[in-house]
């Protein structure tokens, strides 16, 4: 593997990190859809699909009948099927930099504004006059809470309506400072580095 493709593989994914270092950095919680999320992800493994399966299995001949331009048609793939696995997936949104029992308290005050007949059970909540049933989902220490719709198929204009209370919420709740934001600022240094090495190597 040359520096390139060194560059190419680690860069977008040391910026990923990055970013996810200030958002943990943050005294606030920030809140993004899933459809953002998987394309961010996306973006950020973009280059090592490249510079690995996609290099490994190069169609020569379509690049003899196309030239350069095999590698927009590629991208153009690559972007197509980002697009079909964030339109097949289920609506969700994931919010840094908090508990579950406090965005529990959050979910509850707006779901009671939007329908006094909303329930719980459990983590689940179901807001019958939005047709909004979701779920709950937090990993011990990582301090985010996902999310998830509990049907394969919900309207996505009710989950941004729902995103946008969320956050307007959100932005009078200050928190504590997420320390898992040194280790991704970690990460990005690592792969910073690495990629500096390799080109003055």
């Amino acid at each position: 593997m040359n520096a390139f493709d060194i560059c190419l593989s680690l860069v977008p994914l040391a910026i990923y990190f990055l970013l996810l270092g200030i958002i943990h950095a943050s005294r606030r919680p920030f809140i993004i859809s899933g459809d953002a999320d998987m394309a961010l992800l996306s973006a950020a493994v973009s280059g090592m699909v490249f510079a690995g399966p996609i290099n490994l299995f190069f169609p020569l001949n379509a690049a003899i009948r196309f030239g350069t331009y095999i590698w927009l048609i590629l991208a153009f793939l690559y972007f197509l099927i980002t697009m079909l696995v964030i339109l097949y997936s289920r609506p969700r949104l994931i919010v840094y930099n908090i508990d579950k029992a406090p965005l529990k308290e959050i979910l509850e005050k707006i779901a009671s504004r939007l329908d006094e007949n909303s329930t719980w059970a459990g983590d689940s909540l179901y807001i019958p006059q939005q047709d909004l049933n979701l779920h709950l989902e937090f990993v011990s220490g990582l301090k985010n809470v996902t999310i998830v719709s509990n049907e394969k198929y919900s309207s996505r204009l009710r989950w941004r309506n729902l995103k946008r209370l969320l956050k307007s919420e959100l932005k009078q709740t200050t928190v504590s400072r997420n320390g898992l934001s040194i280790v991704m600022f970690s990460l990005s240094a690592i792969l910073f580095f690495v990629t500096v090495i390799s080109f003055v190597s």
